[in-house]
């Protein structure tokens, strides 16, 4: 596969260079400091803020920036990872430490370099070798979950031939179509959260139910005074979401 070429490591770039190197398309990213400097910039790292460093509004209910922050961040923006992670105090405004946002994209891109720190896709001769080795010819027995991005365009499997080998080899398959595209887990978490719920619930009830019984220990445990009370508040939400699931499907009731 021939690389994307970018000019330009600025916020745009990175971005770029990111979201494709993830999907596993080689990249080559141009940019031409510190050969060759510019009056405005002060570091060689990519993603340099050289005027402000706000992003604008963060009120994604009432402000179309803001809104845009939280369509990015639902597509997992590592330039809205890196300015969550450095935000400074700015009212109702996003806005960032220059050099620790900056330090974060690179440390980034550095680290996972342009081919993406998971490049499945790239290593076919590799999967295959693999594959071969696998035991019982590689068809599964054990319960197995695929669930379906109903708007995938990067992986269509609802409307291709793509699952119909997974179908052959796993003998307890269970399928379920998501309303999502390809990043379910960010763009649809409850209704993710809900299939695995009901998944783990019905293929694996005596596991299920021991899990329901050790997570209502712990909310009584001392695990809860080392938590803040936002935390403890999500714990607990979070908790009750699993153990209503688990009644709604007939396990866990009476645990």
């Amino acid at each position: 596969m021939e690389p994307v070429r970018i000019i330009g490591g600025g916020l745009a770039g990175s971005e770029a260079a990111f979201q494709l190197a993830v999907r596993g398309v080689p990249v080559v990213l141009h940019e031409m400091r510190p050969v060759r400097r510019t009056p405005a910039h002060k570091t060689e790292k990519l993603a340099e803020l050289v005027c402000s460093n706000s992003f604008r509004s963060d009120d994604s209910v009432m402000n179309a920036v803001g809104l845009l922050h939280y369509e990015m961040r639902r597509l997992n923006s590592l330039v809205m990872r890196a300015a969550d992670t450095n935000q400074v105090p700015a009212g109702g405004a996003l806005a960032v430490d220059r050099e620790g946002f900056s330090a974060a994209v690179t440390a980034a891109l550095e680290r996972n370099g342009f081919f993406g720190p998971d490049s499945w896709y790239m290593n076919h001769d590799r999967n295959i070798a693999y594959a071969a080795k696998a035991v019982n010819g590689g068809r599964l027995s054990m319960p197995v979950l695929f669930l379906h991005g109903a708007h995938d365009l990067t992986c269509d499997t609802t409307g291709s031939r793509l699952a119909e080998p997974m179908r052959e080899y796993c003998a307890d398959l269970t399928e379920v179509v998501v309303q999502s595209g390809h990043w379910m887990a960010q763009e649809c978490p409850v209704a993710v959260n809900a299939a695995l719920a009901k998944w783990l619930a019905t293929k694996l009830g005596g596991v299920w139910a021991d899990a329901i019984v050790i997570s209502k220990r712990v909310q009584h445990s001392n695990v809860m005074h080392f938590i803040s009370s936002p935390q403890k508040t999500i714990f607990d939400g979070v908790v009750r979401d699993i153990f209503t699931l688990a009644v709604l499907t007939g396990n866990g009731s009476g645990q």
